[in-house]
């Protein structure tokens, strides 16, 4: 390996200045900047270095020891190897929990055993309390008396021409199979309509109603309150 040759002056032996071509000109160079070179340069697979110093104050750097060199250990850089890249595997896609069902499904009008006095035609308007909200393949279903009644996507539910008596309530959510999958607890309310009697039918006696009051008693027979003759008959 040729030995770099670093002088503070320009040196130019008397055999070169008198080949002819281009003649070679030293690079003035400051000795840590040297040492940053050798460490980087790969001018040789080995570890020491040697620093020589001749008469005439130039440095020279070799990989051979010479009289009077000077020993510079370099240290290898320190690598890390990356750890080997495994096969690419995409995560798998999130699993959804099976539906648990409602939270909450219940009438909240009219209230249990409520009475629902003068019902213009039997309307009764019926609300539903929901949580969470219907699902888009979900239809709430009212139950009359065990019967499927209506259908609907709202809360909302109006029934109309309801005798009078007790009927009972419930809501319950089909799926798209009309297949119910839960059901609400049973209300029961009580229907008292205006009654409206055929002008040619007297109302019974039997019964009494707003139409057919009770009747006074006569007063019990007495001095003060004699019987009173009977009307002769014709």
């Amino acid at each position: 390996m040729r030995a770099l040759n670093y002088s503070a002056k320009p040196h130019i032996s008397p055999t070169e200045r008198n080949r002819p071509g281009p003649r070679a000109v030293c690079i003035i160079m400051p000795a840590r900047l040297l040492i940053t070179f050798c460490l980087l340069a790969p001018l040789s697979s080995a570890e020491t270095v040697y620093r020589h110093v001749d008469q005439q104050g130039n440095i020279t750097f070799s990989d051979q020891a010479a009289p009077g060199a000077e020993a510079i250990t370099i240290r290898k850089a320190q690598t890390i190897a990356p750890p080997p890249a495994g096969a690419f595997r995409p995560a798998p896609p999130a699993k959804q929990g099976a539906w648990a069902g409602y939270e909450r499904l219940a009438i909240v009008k009219p209230l249990d055993e409520q009475t629902i006095v003068g019902a213009a035609q039997g309307k009764v308007d019926v609300l539903v309390d929901l949580k969470p909200a219907l699902r888009a393949s979900d239809t709430l279903v009212l139950l009359l008396n065990g019967a499927p009644a209506q259908r609907a996507r709202t809360a909302n539910f109006t029934l109309s021409n309801l005798e009078r008596g007790a009927h009972t309530l419930r809501v319950a959510i089909s799926d798209a199979q009309e297949k119910l999958l839960q059901r609400s607890d049973p209300v029961t309310v009580h229907v008292k309509r205006t009654a409206r009697l055929n002008p040619g039918l007297a109302p019974d006696p039997r019964i009494l109603s707003p139409l057919n009051p009770p009747r006074p008693k006569p007063p019990p027979v007495s001095p003060v309150n004699p019987p009173r003759p009977e009307a002769p008959q014709s």
